[in-house]
């Protein structure tokens, strides 16, 4: 399994929550199988308008499976669903990729 996360920046596990899901800087993503992590930039952090549904085609262009987040737009969600992408939320964005996998993986998440 996938799970991908907005960060603020290259930092791998240390990396700090972007509050932001489709304009944030990067997003880390976190292989299950592997216990690998890596980070790559959001492309479509950027653009005009529709950024977080474009950052959602990223993410699946990635394969991942499982997105968590402090917000997650309507537009986004319905995009994830369409995709089959599990979508969580976040009550604080203030901590890192490795707080976030450890609430995942002690199912501390709400799914949105």
């Amino acid at each position: 399994m996938r799970i991908a996360v907005p960060v603020r920046e290259d930092k791998g596990w240390d990396s700090l929550i972007d509050e932001r899901f489709g304009r944030g800087a990067f997003f880390a993503i976190y292989d299950t199988d592997k216990d690998s992590l890596e980070i790559i930039e959001n492309t479509a952090k950027d653009v005009a308008s529709g950024a977080g549904r474009q950052a959602v085609q990223l993410l699946s262009d990635n394969n991942v499976d499982v997105v968590i987040a402090y917000e997650v737009g309507p537009k986004s969600k319905d995009t994830l669903d369409a995709l089959g992408i599990d979508a969580y939320k976040l009550d604080n964005f203030n901590m890192s990729v490795k707080e976030v996998i450890d609430l995942y993986n002690n199912n501390k998440l709400q799914k949105v």
